[in-house]
């Protein structure tokens, strides 16, 4: 969960951080947190 923190803190300055809430609730769960993350970081 560290590495998801990490990269979570790095996100705040992004507009992506919104995006990655919504897909949080509606997923619901780390393991989807963690690959809309390593999406929007290879995107970058």
């Amino acid at each position: 969960m560290s590495d998801v923190d990490n990269l979570n803190g790095k996100f705040v300055e992004y507009d992506h951080v919104h995006s990655i809430n919504m897909y949080f609730d509606d997923f619901g769960g780390a393991y989807s947190l963690d690959m809309v993350l390593a999406k929007d970081l290879s995107d970058i």
